[in-house]
């Protein structure tokens, strides 16, 4: 489940600095109010009281509900028996508190102990989300025939070019005007489960993994085209995938990920954590093709020598 395995690490370390800083530069505090938007906390719902509700502590003449980053804190703090554990998007707990009669959250309890008080949640004006389209999904054959006709020469153009390192915005840009896409990896032969190179997941059962590069982290590995997955020294199989690069943002950034890396072990273009948070509402409105929730549920078999 969701909650076992999200320890929320980069939103504990910006805590942490801010404790020992005398001075927290407003550059913290933005990366600080965007790990909150990505982050999906646990609260501990009470099990003991007549009334459903939230366990609840008293601080300073105020009422806080306790919220934690991770199972293990919330064991810290909670007796067995006591509470259920029940994690939520953090824009969800923006549109509970005005509905409850407290004056904010407190994280962490036994240790950050990091009070979120209510008029914080006003700095807090955008909660990301991929939301639900009306627009029909790209069928198998509109995904087959994107992935045979891509054409990202400027893409590869621009990230081929030392010159453009940093240029995010414009990197940004032409992503939005490109197909990416991503790689996975199988210890079978999923060729003989599909149809005409098209592999479709849901009926190929466990079928591989992502591509994951670590550079002092755990970043996604996107690609401009297969030519460039040769790259990828494997005796593993190769797939491709077409995708949305916003719902990969949106992936990369709830799951508690370092980033991505474009064209690994060839063009090495690393976009950090920190500037795909800056970034996020800019690759929302740029790179988001609703059509595309259909993506990663196929796969395509990467011609030899690709």
């Amino acid at each position: 489940m969701h909650r076992e395995y999200i320890r929320h690490e980069h939103l504990r370390g910006i805590l942490n600095e801010m404790e020992f800083s005398e001075d927290v530069p407003d550059e913290t505090f933005e990366l600080l109010f965007g790990e909150f938007e990505h982050s999906s906390l646990i609260i501990a719902g009470d099990l003991i009281s007549d009334k459903p509700g939230m366990i609840t502590v008293e601080l300073d003449g105020g009422s806080y509900a306790l919220l934690f980053t991770d199972m293990d804190e919330f064991r810290k703090a909670i007796a067995p028996g006591e509470s259920v554990a029940q994690d939520n998007l953090f824009g969800m707990y923006k549109l509970m508190l005005p509905k409850l009669d407290l004056d904010g959250f407190i994280l962490n309890i036994q240790s950050e102990g990091f009070i979120f008080r209510n008029e914080m949640f006003e700095l807090i004006d955008y909660m990301p989300i991929i939301k639900a389209s009306s627009a029909e999904p790209y069928t198998t054959f509109e995904l087959k025939q994107i992935r045979d006709s891509m054409n990202n020469e400027s893409i590869e153009a621009f990230v081929e070019n030392p010159n453009n390192i940093g240029r995010y915005e414009e990197l940004f840009e032409e992503m939005s005007n490109s197909t990416m896409l991503t790689m996975v990896l199988s210890d079978r032969d999923l060729l003989p489960e599909g149809h005409e190179g098209v592999i479709e997941t849901e009926e190929a059962g466990p079928n591989g993994f992502l591509h994951m590069e670590t550079l002092g982290g755990t970043y996604v590995a996107m690609y401009t085209s297969e030519a460039k997955m040769a790259n990828i020294d494997t005796p593993l199989n190769k797939f491709s995938q077409v995708i949305n690069p916003a719902l990969i943002t949106y992936f990369v950034l709830n799951n508690d990920m370092d980033g991505l890396i474009i064209n690994p072990n060839s063009d090495d273009v690393l976009i950090t954590r920190e500037v795909l948070l800056e970034y996020s509402r800019l690759i929302q409105l740029t790179c988001n093709d609703p059509k595309l929730t259909t993506g990663l549920r196929h796969m395509f078999a990467v011609e030899e020598g690709a």
